[in-house]
């Protein structure tokens, strides 16, 4: 709508100083012209032509500089987004990677690993969530079908710090429950 009226407006600048060049330069329309006319068109139309003509332009080029300004943003915004985000889900992998590679790895050939692995931690190591901002850039870039699959990522990261607190809690049980029977006073662990 603003291009619009900016493109009317210098249609009919354009065509007023053509109008004006037209009688200054050509003896026969002069002619059709009267003194006062002319003398209106040169004093008074032409400079109020001119300055809206300039103010016109100043706005064009504040209106163009403005929303080549927001565009930039916008895609820093954009691309600040999917790097936070890049850079949560690598944080995450790795700390499931090393809560395998520390806690779970060295009893993977135990029978009884469930019983030796010792307690998983509880809290999750990294405890932002994906941006939603996420969200508004994958659409637009139009690859929502992968939103589904980013954001079910995010809750089964933290559904496992969840389930490693439901282990810690049936292991504390077991141990507490072992320590009160006659068995395993020693720590040791066997199949009975």
């Amino acid at each position: 709508m603003v291009v619009l009226t900016m493109g009317i407006l210098i249609g009919v600048f354009s065509m007023f100083f053509l109008f004006a060049g037209l009688v200054s330069y050509s003896q026969d329309l002069a002619m059709l012209t009267t003194a006062p006319v002319v003398a209106l068109l040169k004093d008074v139309m032409g400079p109020v032509a001119a300055g809206f003509g300039g103010a016109l332009a100043g706005a064009y080029g504040a209106y163009f500089l403005q929303k080549n300004s927001e565009t930039d943003k916008q895609l820093r915004e954009d691309a600040s987004a999917v790097y936070k985000a890049q850079m949560q889900f690598m944080q995450k992998i790795n700390d499931l990677i090393s809560i395998k590679k520390n806690n779970i790895f060295p009893y993977k050939d135990s029978k009884l690993r469930f019983l030796e692995i010792p307690a998983l931690p509880e809290i999750a190591g990294v405890p932002d969530r994906v941006s939603d901002r996420l969200i508004d850039v994958l659409i637009a870039k139009k690859n929502s079908d992968i939103v589904n699959d980013i954001f079910l990522a995010d809750a089964r990261y933290y559904a496992c710090f969840a389930n490693f607190s439901n282990r810690s809690q049936m292991l504390f049980r077991y141990r507490e429950l072992l320590e009160n029977s006659k068995y395993g006073k020693q720590r040791e662990l066997s199949l009975e």
